[in-house]
């Protein structure tokens, strides 16, 4: 497992997360059995390019041959606090608890799967997880996370788009 914390990414073959999004956005790539994700705070434009070249490169160094061909592409904001999300990835409201999102592969299921529950709650566990593979803009944020697991008895919830503050873009 692999959590993406401020400003980082990485991938895991199995499940890949995001921790603390309140007006962060959580992304998430899968493809060829690979789950990718980055961290993406609430910054200034520059930075945010930034954070989209800087994991742009990593999966095209990770798989040289990426063209988009039968990858998913997941984004998620937390409420109305990113309200420029869905422009960011093409090219004062109180704020909402943090969450942690997680994408996981279902093997002979619905192939990758999203599940979220507040940060605050979600048992992580650090030093458990895998280290993250790069950062960008900020090198502070060197938490290396996972939980024990992501079922609805350990308060993960699927995310859709009908059961919580979270957007899915």
């Amino acid at each position: 497992m692999f959590i993406a914390t401020m400003y980082s990414f990485g991938k895991d073959a199995q499940c890949v997360g995001v921790d603390g999004i309140v007006s962060c956005m959580g992304v998430f790539l899968a493809h060829s059995g690979t789950l990718y994700a980055i961290h993406v705070p609430n910054q200034v434009s520059a930075t945010n390019d930034l954070g989209r070249e800087a994991f742009i490169a990593y999966v095209r160094r990770e798989e040289p041959n990426f063209q988009g061909g039968g990858a998913k592409l997941y984004a998620v904001t937390n409420n109305e606090s990113r309200g420029t999300a869905a422009d960011e990835l093409l090219g004062d409201k109180k704020s909402p608890d943090a969450a942690a999102v997680v994408c996981e592969f279902h093997a002979g299921g619905p192939g990758t799967v999203l599940k979220y529950q507040k940060a605050s709650t979600a048992n992580w566990q650090k030093g458990a997880g895998v280290r993250r593979a790069g950062h960008y803009q900020n090198n502070s944020f060197t938490d290396i996370l996972s939980v024990p697991n992501t079922d609805a008895a350990n308060g993960w919830q699927l995310l859709n788009a009908t059961n919580s503050d979270l957007k899915l873009l």
